[in-house]
């Protein structure tokens, strides 16, 4: 099981809604890729990926990857 030091996390002191954007449209899309940003310069974009993927997390941003990128790369399946 993979284990992540979220000391060492780009987003450690980044709003956690920022991770999470509802709805749709710009302001999701550009609040998606301000999130994919912090994962761009982050020491354990891999490590935050695999934790993600281990614990089935369906919903936010997590290692770089957005849900639907999941889904579609990783068979993660779609919430319910």
């Amino acid at each position: 099981m993979t284990r992540v030091d979220s000391d060492q996390a780009a987003c450690r002191h980044a709003d956690p809604d920022l991770f999470f954007p509802v709805g749709t449209g710009v302001p999701t899309r550009t609040d998606i890729e301000r999130a994919l940003r912090f994962c761009r310069s982050c020491p354990i974009t891999d490590a935050c990926l695999q934790y993600a993927l281990e614990h089935d997390h369906r919903y936010g941003i997590w290692g770089g990857t957005t849900p639907q990128h999941r889904r579609t790369h990783y068979h993660q399946e779609s919430p319910r």
